[in-house]
């Protein structure tokens, strides 16, 4: 998810995305770097090589993702509209996507102890585009850790429907993470956040702008870990004081520690 970050990116791109997933993986090293090999494969196969550039051309878009507050517990929350995604506009929301993804985790509380994820399938499309198994191992791709998974809008036939892929589901995904999907209400989810402040505006809460807008505030103030912004040359006298190659690894003896392990070099 490399690439050129704008304004917005105080954080490289990359590094964000190694972020996001390291904590969405609970900081397992072997698993952040399968969720990473997932996401790169995931926008080579929708041939995305920079989910940054040219966001302007994603205005269309947004209407998917809908900006709430924060849930019970101060989480970040991911509010999905869903709808129809035609082939010739896949690229483009997978893009949109991905930056609304990177926006729900731009907090430290978020990243450390994940979001709540809420899906309203009352805008699912009577009929089928055909690109949905396809667009569903997408979603898979994004190494979320959602503490609640709800779904709203849905009947009797659709509950049973969703069930017979919760039950298929749980063959691969861990009991816990199962146990988290609820069919809920919006009313439901306001008794346990405790009013219709956080709730997107469409559903009574409070205004909250546009998604667009929400999304590159967000990503402005992603926490930036002490590092420069993206693209941000380092001051001339900074980098003439640096010695030339990889830093020699020093041991913890050296610092004081009394073990002689070795750090690794610093790159």
């Amino acid at each position: 998810m490399q690439g050129g970050g704008g304004a917005a990116a105080h954080l490289c791109p990359g590094l964000r995305a190694f972020a996001v997933a390291q904590r969405g993986q609970r900081c397992a090293g072997e698993r952040c770097a399968v969720a990473q090999r997932g996401n790169q494969e995931l926008l080579e196969l929708y041939g995305i090589s920079d989910v940054w550039a040219n966001q302007a051309e994603l205005g269309d878009q947004w209407h998917r993702l809908a900006v709430a507050g924060r849930d019970e517990e101060g989480r970040g929350v991911m509010w999905i509209n869903g709808g129809a995604t035609e082939v010739s506009e896949e690229q483009r929301c997978i893009r949109a996507c991905c930056l609304y993804f990177f926006a729900a985790h731009a907090d430290l509380k978020s990243l450390r102890e994940g979001i709540s994820l809420v899906i309203d399938t009352s805008n699912a499309p009577k009929e089928k585009v055909g690109n949905e198994k396809k667009l569903q191992v997408a979603w898979q791709n994004f190494p979320t850790r959602p503490q609640h998974i709800f779904i709203l809008g849905t009947n009797l036939i659709t509950r049973v429907a969703i069930n017979a892929l919760i039950a298929i589901a749980s063959l691969f995904a861990k009991n816990k993470v199962i146990a988290r999907i609820k069919f809920a209400e919006v009313k439901d989810i306001v008794k346990l956040w405790g009013g219709e402040a956080d709730l997107p505006q469409a559903h009574g809460g409070a205004p909250k702008g546009e998604t667009s807008g929400w999304v590159a505030s967000r990503l402005a103030a992603f926490p930036k870990m002490g590092l420069k912004p993206y693209g941000e040359e380092e001051p001339a006298e900074a980098a003439e004081e640096r010695p030339e190659g990889p830093r020699r690894r020093q041991s913890f003896t050296e610092m004081g520690v009394g073990s002689q392990l070795n750090l690794t070099a610093a790159l």
